[in-house]
């Protein structure tokens, strides 16, 4: 609302936008334009507003206006409902506008913890499927190092076994040949102790060593295990038993005689 002074003196009284606006026009144009000096009663005849603008407005008297005047303010009263459409236009635009952000907002950050959620997932999966291969990759190496660890104990024990059978035969063939050169000694000593009592020359006692398989070379080999000194070395290759009692020979050894 816009206030004048009345002629008298009065208070202020209230004008509407249009009055103000006329007003202002008035105050704008050049002074040859003004048609003359009318008075505006507003409320009373005793107060009243000079427009200089050829129109007056008095209590209940309709308000009188030339062309271009008229058109004037028709010109800003319409431009001031203009605007204000145009404000409210704007302030219901804005509204809209303000929701759909939110929306969006709101779709936007749904789609990012829904991204983030399947991405954690996918990691998730994705480590999972790594770790169980890895776990069978060492599952499968556990089991070779398991099957190489029995094959080593299997072959440890395996020639622990053959260790300890070729002790017992060594121990074996030490207590034998101990046994045989005793009983060669033994034989000796009875034959050098035979020959002394006897003539070298005594076809007898040369019968005793030639060799009972060819009967021609002269007998050098101890058969085993029955000990008879009955075979040469040319014989004892061909023959597998002993030609005295017949018993298979397990080896053989030759034995020089001085």
């Amino acid at each position: 609302l816009s206030f004048v002074q009345s002629n008298d003196g009065l208070p202020l009284l209230p004008i509407n936008e249009a009055q103000a606006m006329a007003m202002a026009l008035h105050q704008k144009l050049p002074s040859g334009f003004h048609g003359g000096s009318e008075e505006v009663y507003v409320g009373n005849q005793n107060h009243q507003v000079l427009t200089g603008l050829g129109m007056g407005y008095g209590g209940g008297e309709p308000l009188s206006l030339n062309s271009s005047t008229a058109n004037m303010v028709n010109a800003a009263v319409d431009s001031s409902s203009l605007r204000n459409d145009i404000r409210k236009e704007l302030v219901v635009h804005k509204a809209e506008l303000d929701h759909y952000f939110t929306l969006q907002e709101e779709k936007m950050a749904r789609e990012l913890k829904s991204l983030s959620r399947k991405h954690m997932m996918g990691i998730g999966k994705a480590l999972e499927k790594a770790f169980s291969r890895r776990m069978h990759e060492k599952d499968l190496e556990l089991e070779k190092l398991s099957q190489r660890y029995k094959q080593l104990s299997d072959s440890v024990r395996a020639q622990t076994t053959e260790a300890q059978n070729w002790i017992s035969v060594a121990k074996y063939n030490e207590a034998l040949i101990a046994h045989l050169k005793s009983d060669l000694d033994r034989v000796l000593q009875t034959r050098e102790e035979g020959f002394a009592e006897t003539d070298p020359n005594d076809e007898g006692n040369k019968t005793d060593l030639v060799c009972r398989f060819c009967k021609g070379n002269m007998a050098s080999v101890l058969l085993m295990p029955c000990r008879h000194l009955c075979l040469c070395r040319e014989c004892d290759v061909v023959v597998n038993d002993c030609p005295v009692c017949w018993i298979k020979k397990s080896f053989s050894f030759e034995v020089y005689l001085s």
